[in-house]
């Protein structure tokens, strides 16, 4: 009997390659029998970046679907500027994107999945709009977004979800989504749409085992949580998801290998078409902060400009040492990730 899979990604240009990581891992650990069924929401892929999706079909036979979302039906939302990007939103569409799908596991690109996901998909949701793992970072306890909707229940991370579709169409999900956003200050929330699901789906919710979304926090022991000790040490022994939460990614040099599990990263990125092409090289030196500060004194106000400046020269000189220090780092890396062949 074959098992059907329906998985949502959100991603732009600059997430293709850890989007092939991820696609890379869930392929590797599919069941004979799992039927992966992938649909990439973008706004900017090039045939680039959708054949080397399509390349990791040498893995595992998938389907994939590219769809092109345009952008400007998010323009008037607004976020905090960690996320700086409108990809975050397109997870508001996922129920009506497809009509005929039922049940939906999304997923952020910034993860590597070590098991079928099989089990994951196949939990019961009930008349519960959502599935996913309560988000265990201390953080979450001082948002003040718990006290001003009046949050109450536990507070999941939106890395991964699994969407109950058909009572997300049935009850205008999408439509409560836009609503909602457009009300909202990035000065009152925390986590853009993780917090306008958190706040529609208040009571409508399921928590499932924390081994489904381990997110770097876990790691660091910086948790605020309901979860057990045992669900806890569980989980971090035989993590299902893992899920690179934090600034510090497993393809930075600064953030490898710090935790435990980064090498796991590398060992799937390996099996996609963008590793060998100094992958790391430009992800740890170009895909950074850089741009961001560059595009902040373009857009700020005159008053502002100095001090985005002075931000921008301490950029460049790091910019400079990373250049200088990159064939240490370089061996290093490559010496630390031969775990990972």
């Amino acid at each position: 009997m074959t098992d059907t899979i329906n998985i949502f990604f959100a991603a732009n240009k600059k997430f293709a390659p850890h989007l092939q990581t991820a696609t890379a891992s869930i392929l590797a650990n599919a069941a004979d029998n799992n039927n992966i069924r992938i649909f990439i929401l973008n706004n900017d892929f090039c045939d680039k970046e959708k054949n080397e999706i399509i390349y990791l079909n040498k893995i595992k036979e998938f389907y994939v679907e590219f769809i092109n979302i345009n952008n400007n039906q998010f323009a008037s939302f607004k976020s905090p500027e960690y996320i700086n990007s409108a990809t975050t939103f397109y997870r508001y569409l996922i129920p009506n994107i497809k009509p005929d799908i039922d049940k939906a596991l999304y997923l952020d690109c910034d993860i590597i999945v070590r098991k079928s996901l099989k089990e994951l998909f196949n939990i019961d949701l009930s008349d519960n709009y959502i599935a996913g793992v309560e988000d265990p970072a201390a953080i979450v306890s001082t948002v003040k977004l718990k006290n001003r909707f009046g949050i109450k229940d536990r507070y999941v991370n939106a890395g991964v979800l699994l969407f109950n579709c058909k009572k997300m169409r049935d009850d205008n999900f999408t439509e409560r989504c836009f609503e909602l956003n457009k009300k909202l200050s990035s000065k009152t929330y925390f986590g853009a749409d993780q917090d306008v699901i958190n706040i529609l789906t208040y009571n409508n919710k399921k928590i499932i085992d924390i081994k489904y979304n381990v997110v770097s926090s876990i790691y660091e022991k910086q948790l605020h949580t309901e979860y057990t000790d045992n669900e806890i040490e569980n989980a971090l022994k035989n993590p299902v998801i893992i899920h690179y939460s934090d600034y510090k990614k497993p393809w930075k040099f600064y953030g490898f290998p710090e935790k435990k599990r980064d090498y796991e990263y590398h060992k799937y990125a390996k099996m996609t078409n963008s590793y060998d092409k100094f992958f790391i090289f430009k992800a740890s030196l170009f895909n950074n902060e850089f741009a961001r500060k560059v595009r902040r004194i373009k857009n700020n106000l005159l008053f502002k400009i100095i001090n985005s400046a002075f931000e921008l020269i301490l950029d460049i000189c790091g910019l400079i040492l990373s250049i200088l220090s990159f064939p240490i780092y370089y061996f290093r890396f490559k010496r630390n990730t031969k775990n990972g062949r």
